[in-house]
């Protein structure tokens, strides 16, 4: 099972790649339901 650190840890990173990507005016890779 993961930790929930471990899992907070790679939401955020998904957060911050799909900020990244649509600021460089690309489609983010993954949709998060929070």
């Amino acid at each position: 099972e993961t930790p929930p650190s471990k899992r907070r840890d790679a939401m955020a990173k998904i957060v911050t790649d799909n900020t990244l990507a649509i600021l460089a005016g690309k489609q983010p890779e993954y949709i998060v339901n929070a």
